[in-house]
């Protein structure tokens, strides 16, 4: 019987984690927007784009534990005594991933499509995320385009079916507004998700060892694959 419960229990986990992380993923950033020839050409003739990013949000982490408090299923699972998020990141020394993610996009923009006129405001910028581009008009005055970086979705929740594995998701979104007039000329939005590709994904070990490696590689992936995507997309953007 109390196999049985703790069977199902995992199994609504699973579903639940499943639902959320794809509800999440299909509302984030609302839509692509490509850049059009013109503003293309202004960007890679213009003196100064300053690129901001905004404070990462807090992960949201499901674990059985969370789900239904300390007991039974909290000790079977692992969860029990988990460190929170943030004692993990300070444990592995993880790096910030909105800045990450940020620094790896202006080097691919400055590498690949020669836009030697991006410079990052190493500052984050606080949450909540603002659709008032005019907002940058007085402090970035001397700048014709502000880039911007946002993480829009971070969460990791167990498989119910195989508990013992972590899905992580990262969505990110890039957006171009232009100074003159305040109006967004280009948007890109990514999502990594361990729900759908299994090299977002981590053991429930990786949160007690030393290295946590797993952890580290999965976010690292997740950072790189989405940094890349919003450069991709820029460059082919047409």
């Amino acid at each position: 019987m109390q196999k049985q419960f703790i069977r199902n229990f995992h199994n609504i986990g699973f579903w639940l984690a499943i639902l959320l992380t794809l509800s999440v993923l299909s509302g984030c950033g609302g839509g692509n927007l490509i850049i059009t020839p013109t503003d293309r050409k202004l960007v890679s003739q213009a003196q100064k784009i300053v690129v901001v990013h905004y404070t990462t949000r807090s992960m949201f982490l499901m674990t059985p534990k969370s789900q239904v408090g300390s007991g039974l299923i909290a000790d079977s699972t692992k969860s029990a005594k988990m460190p929170t998020w943030g004692q993990t990141v300070k444990k592995l020394s993880i790096p910030d991933i909105t800045l990450s993610t940020t620094t790896n996009v202006v080097n691919g923009l400055k590498t690949q499509a020669k836009l030697n006129n991006l410079v990052a405001n190493q500052t984050p910028r606080s949450l909540p995320y603002s659709d008032n581009y005019s907002s940058y008009k007085s402090q970035y005055s001397d700048s014709d385009f502000v880039l911007e970086v946002y993480v829009n979705n971070l969460m990791a929740n167990y498989q119910g079916f195989k508990w013992k594995t972590y899905n992580f998701s990262l969505g990110v979104q890039a957006r171009l507004i232009r100074q003159k007039d305040s109006k967004l000329v280009w948007q890109q939005n990514c999502n990594a998700a361990g729900v759908t590709d299994d090299t977002y994904t981590w053991s429930v070990d990786d949160f007690y060892s030393e290295d946590g490696s797993g952890i580290k590689n999965a976010v690292g992936k997740a950072v790189q694959y989405c940094s890349s995507v919003i450069v991709s997309s820029f460059i082919n953007s047409k």
